[in-house]
């Protein structure tokens, strides 16, 4: 062999082993580089799920309480949020006593990621269960841009149990330029080699700092958010600003009524941006439904094609839009529901938006959706509990009402309660009809002047409470006198929704709530039917049970047998009219009243027949009755009248009258029964200035009569 080939064969062998050191050294940093990225970036995403998740009252409460749907809907949340899991379940362990928030473990190719389930203040957790969330490293090394690594069971000691290599053993290039070009190709190749290295070092370390950086930050103003419950999109723009790569300005666009509305924005004049609004419909809107982060270059162009002139000139004024040359467009989705839009743009550069915007972006705008989630959920719940307080109000107040229902004040309480609602009218029926008995937002002069069959209203409560949505529609054409009435007094054409909710008693329908709103067809949620279902359930309660002490005082003042009033009727009444009649200076007259030999009816035909003739002879004496006047059956076969301005001669007249009811003949069973009866009188102050003297002296009056064989007996003073 030649010098030459020994030279060439020397610098072939010290150019190899030149490749392999400098490779091994290479390595060996991006690895050290690569592991500092995936531990943090590993910590900051177990951190976002247990705060959003495993750190949460209402999940902990869900596992005490067996709610397993809850638990599942939330686990498959997870996945689909962050798309570095792959699945989460729940195992049966035993927690220890003092849990850390999480621990990782490497089993079968996946991390798993244990965590215990607190609550929301860290004081409680499940001891026998735990969270086992599954994350592959692979992705994590891909998101990180780690392409050149992949688990393997048989490489090089990583973290969390985790052994790497890499996935080619020397790269192509070092090979055929180490071999051709001796040691002077070495040299020149292991310039190239740390130049790459410390390129390649240099975007790896880039992207982890700007992604840690991002991460530390969202993740601190996560724990703010869910600290402090108060969730402001002003707050999260100006985090948002801060935390994206290229953005310098933005906005969001909050979802009200059915429009997106501009609710916060730094760098522009919110309250003009106000006056602009968009449709669901608007392209860069209606793409953003799938959770799909987008750039967007010459925003203003799309300002200019698809909203009027004027808007898009506010725009122009009020938003730059004419000078941005970038916006990067996340969207906030909140319980499966697009919520909100946020915007952020750069007036510099077409391509001031990189990857890594768009990922920090959806990551913002993911966990922006859970807090929002979570503190609306809290809100609600706040919400619930101060309605359900409120409920328990209204129905003490119901009560407290009595007899003397405010039907008005009933229907304001009612409107203050259920989201929502901003008018509406509570319709009750009477005989046949359903009419209104208060109304609020409408003028319930003219319609007083409706009334509903039956037939009319079940057709809407078939199911239960409804909400109705546009029932102008319905009013536009309307001919009938009815819906005129309802147009110019209830002012069907400028309700956008309407909850109907049927007021029962006893599977009857005795009324029906109407609430109402005016500017947004969807006020109306499951939340306000729970809501307005139990009131209607305690209206139609307080209703029933104001029927029955009704039907019960009818009951304790009337004679069961006769219908006719009863003993303590009278007690109660005869006071009353001989305070007035003393006041008035006016006669008052009782007519005592026995059944002439009634024993002999009994004793005759039965006590069946006897029930019956009594009750025949007293609905003929109350019939001749004046409205004023007290009947009342005060024992077996005695009745008494109150008379009330009657002087003696009048009283007579009325005691003849009834005598005369009295005998006429009852056919019962081919049978005609004849009876009558001794009448005593008595009037005041002549005869007594109490009732009990009255009714001694008409008492003794009676006595005369039977003893002198007359019917009626004028007075004890015979």
């Amino acid at each position: 062999m030649n010098l030459a080939s020994r030279l060439l064969v020397v610098f072939a062998l010290v150019s190899l082993l030149t490749i392999v050191a400098v490779e091994g050294s290479v390595r060996s940093r991006e690895v050290k580089v690569a592991r500092k990225a995936f531990e943090k970036s590993l910590d900051t995403l177990s951190l976002a799920i247990s705060l959003g998740y495993f750190q949460w009252t209402e999940m902990y409460e869900a596992f005490e309480n067996g709610r397993e749907d809850f638990i599942s809907e939330n686990l498959d949340e997870i996945v689909s949020q962050f798309s570095l899991v792959e699945n989460v379940k729940i195992i049966d362990y035993e927690v220890s006593s003092s849990p850390s928030v999480y621990s990782v473990r490497f089993e079968n190719g996946l991390l798993e990621i244990y965590m215990p389930i607190f609550d929301s203040e860290k004081k409680r957790f499940i001891k026998n269960r735990i969270a086992v969330v599954e994350v592959d490293p692979n992705k994590i090394f891909e998101w990180l841009g780690l392409k050149y690594l992949k688990v393997d069971n048989k490489g090089t000691d990583f973290c969390c149990g985790l052994k790497v290599r890499y996935k080619v053993l020397i790269r192509p290039a070092s090979m055929v330029i180490g071999t051709l070009s001796g040691g002077i190709a070495s040299l020149i190749f292991l310039l190239l080699i740390y130049k790459r290295w410390f390129s390649m070092e240099s975007e790896v370390s880039r992207r982890h700092k700007i992604k840690s950086a991002a991460l530390e930050s969202l993740l601190t103003l996560l724990e703010s958010l869910l600290q402090s419950g108060d969730f402001s999109y002003e707050d999260v723009l100006e985090a948002a600003v801060e935390i994206v790569p290229g953005a310098q300005a933005g906005s969001v666009l909050v979802k009200e009524r059915g429009k997106f509305v501009y609710g916060a924005a730094v760098g522009y004049e919110l309250e003009k941006l106000k006056e602009v609004e968009f449709s669901p419909d608007h392209p860069l809107t209606s793409g953003l439904r799938s959770g799909k982060v987008l750039i967007v270059k010459n925003i203003n162009r799309y300002n200019e094609e698809y909203l009027p002139k004027e808007k898009a000139e506010i725009l122009k004024k009020y938003g730059r839009s004419d000078l941005i040359k970038s916006t990067l467009i996340a969207p906030i989705i909140v319980a499966g529901n697009l919520e909100a839009i946020l915007n952020l743009d750069n007036f510099e550069s077409e391509d001031a938006f990189d990857d890594t915007s768009v990922e920090i972006a959806r990551i913002f705008a993911v966990q922006m959706g859970i807090v929002r989630e979570y503190i609306t959920f809290t809100e609600k719940l706040m919400e619930k509990t101060e309605i359900f307080r409120e409920i328990l109000e209204f129905s003490r107040s119901l009560i407290g009402m009595g007899e003397s229902w405010d039907y008005q004040r009933v229907l304001e309480k009612a409107i203050e309660i259920v989201p929502g609602a901003q008018a509406g009218s509570l319709l009750l029926k009477e005989g046949e009809f359903f009419v209104f008995k208060a109304v609020v937002g409408f003028d319930m002069e003219g319609l007083s002047k409706i009334k509903f069959t039956y037939d009319q209203v079940k057709r809407r409560f078939e199911g239960g409470a409804k909400i109705i949505k546009n029932i102008s529609e319905r009013f536009k054409n309307v001919e009938d006198e009815q819906g005129k009435l309802l147009v110019e007094h209830g002012r069907v054409l400028e309700i956008k929704a309407t909850l109907v909710v049927p007021i029962t008693l006893q599977d009857r329908m005795i009324g029906y709530l109407n609430l109402d709103n005016f500017e947004d067809p969807d006020a109306f949620d499951e939340e306000s039917i729970e809501v307005a279902t139990i009131l209607a359930g305690q209206i139609a309660a307080v209703l029933g049970r104001t029927a029955l002490e009704e039907k019960l005082r009818e009951l304790a003042y009337h004679d069961p047998l006769t219908g006719v009033h009863n003993r303590r009727f009278f007690e109660e009444v005869v006071g009353k009219m001989i305070s007035l009649a003393s006041r008035e200076g006016k006669p008052l007259g009782i007519l005592y009243i026995d059944m002439k030999d009634f024993k002999r009816v009994n004793d005759t035909y039965g006590h069946d027949v006897g029930d019956v003739v009594l009750r025949t002879v007293a609905q003929r004496m109350n019939s001749v009755m004046r409205k004023n006047d007290v009947f009342a059956r005060i024992g077996g076969d005695e009745f008494v009248v109150v008379l009330y301005g009657l002087s003696r001669e009048k009283c007579v007249k009325v005691a003849e009258k009834l005598l005369r009811e009295i005998e006429k003949p009852i056919e019962m069973s081919g049978k005609e029964i004849n009876v009558s009866a001794n009448i005593g009188i008595a009037v005041y102050p002549e005869d007594g200035r109490s009732w009990e003297e009255l009714l001694k002296s008409a008492d003794e009056a009676l006595y005369i009569a039977k003893k002198k064989g007359m019917k009626i007996a004028p007075s004890k003073h015979l």
